[in-house]
């Protein structure tokens, strides 16, 4: 009887076994899913964050906290970590990374930053400080960002942009022959005179909560005219004398000796 009991147990075990394997992938790829879902999704709100504030946040909750977006709920097994300043041979930037390790959590949260393609474990920041990102060694999500990524570009639209208002001041002074000196807030201008151009013209928004710009020696000028496209940063008027100007924004982008990037244009009539 006993090894009848025993042949039946075998021949269960042999049947389960099977099925909790695949139970257990199951469950394992569920996890895999969801895990990743969430790792698009708080890289999303850092995202979100670096748009309204113009740098990464300290932490994932800070950019949860303060977003509109929907969903807040992440996995805690997705894990956010950030560096500032870092240094390459062109630029100073912040670079984060949000990384979920494993379906349990097994590996200390620390050995991430350590285990990665530049280093043999034995320099715990060297993911997050090298001049090139070096993406972990192990991991079911990875994002990273850089606060200089596209730097190029931001900087050529900004340019344009600025070329741009430059057109409307040529046309103002077409009208006046001389480029505008009269400062809504200062009054008028001396020669080798900076304000910003919000404030020359009168606009009281602040660049979140501009939407109509303003009118100026009737040039309609537009928030996009007066402030950053890309930048959090106020656009620059530059009176030199009354046939020469120029605009500049100074960037948040920085050289790799810190100094912030001015970008600009000048004007002679």
């Amino acid at each position: 009887m006993p090894f009848l009991i025993l042949i039946s147990y075998g021949l269960l075990l042999g049947i389960l076994t099977p099925i909790t394997q695949e139970l257990t992938q199951l469950y394992n790829n569920k996890v895999v899913d969801e895990l990743k879902a969430d790792g698009e999704l708080a890289n999303r709100f850092v995202l979100d964050y670096f748009s309204r504030e113009g740098r990464y946040p300290d932490s994932l909750s800070q950019a949860i906290n303060t977003s509109d977006l929907p969903g807040t709920e992440i996995d805690p097994r997705i894990n956010y970590f950030i560096a500032r300043d870092v240094t390459d041979d062109n630029w100073t930037f912040d670079r984060y990374l949000i990384v979920a390790q494993g379906v349990f959590n097994d590996q200390p949260v620390n050995t991430v930053l350590a285990e990665n393609s530049c280093s043999d474990g034995e320099t715990d920041n060297e993911l997050l400080s090298a001049k090139s990102y070096c993406p972990p060694s192990s991991y079911i999500y990875s994002a990273y960002g850089q606060s200089n990524n596209k730097a190029a570009d931001r900087l050529n639209a900004e340019r344009l942009n600025i070329l741009e208002t430059l057109r409307k001041l040529t046309m103002i002074y077409s009208a006046l022959g001389e480029f505008p000196k009269m400062s809504s807030r200062s009054g008028e201008f001396q020669q080798e005179t900076i304000e910003t151009l919000q404030e020359f013209v009168g606009n009281n928004e602040t660049q979140s909560e501009c939407n109509s710009g303003t009118s100026y020696e009737n040039i309609q000028l537009e928030c996009s005219d007066i402030f950053s496209i890309n930048f959090k940063s106020a656009v620059y008027y530059h009176y030199i004398s009354e046939n020469n100007v120029g605009l500049f924004v100074v960037t948040d982008l920085k050289r790799s000796n810190g100094e912030n990037i001015i970008i600009g244009h000048e004007l002679k009539g």
